[in-house]
């Protein structure tokens, strides 16, 4: 059932939920790429999803709107190099990391630190009862 479920949920992209939002969320992404190098390996989904995750240049929010979501996307970058090594696509990919990664650094606050800022979305799970305001370690 869940291989199946995956299926429903790969188009072009990943997408959450084939009933539901029908759109490209990184962080459900990332669970789909492991369990799609697991059951099908279908590489060729996985680097289009990162591809339209990431977007143009010049950055101007968080992956979805989401601090969290920014880094699941560079994990998937991470884990596409490990299970392909599929190094030309990270070359096509490195710039665009690198234009993430600074506007990341931008958003630190004066101490440092990355903390939710105006127009980020701090998603933790949907979780009631926890804290999201405040800083977050890099």
């Amino acid at each position: 059932m869940a291989a199946y479920t995956l299926h429903l949920n790969t188009r072009e992209f990943f997408i959450d939920g084939i009933k539901r939002d029908r759109w490209v969320w990184s962080g459900d992404a990332y669970q789909s790429y492991l369990m799609n190098y697991y059951l099908f390996f279908d590489s060729a989904t996985v680097a289009r999803t990162l591809w339209e995750l990431r977007g143009k240049d010049p950055v101007t929010s968080h992956i979805n709107t989401i601090m969290d979501y920014s880094f699941y996307w560079f994990m998937g970058i991470y884990d596409y190099y490990l299970y392909t090594g599929d190094a030309g696509f990270i070359r096509q990919c490195y710039p665009r990391m690198v234009s993430l990664m600074d506007y990341i650094l931008s958003r630190r606050n004066k101490n440092g630190w990355l903390e939710g800022l105006p127009g980020d979305w701090l998603f933790i799970d949907w979780a009631d009862g926890l804290t999201k305001k405040g800083e977050t370690e890099l």
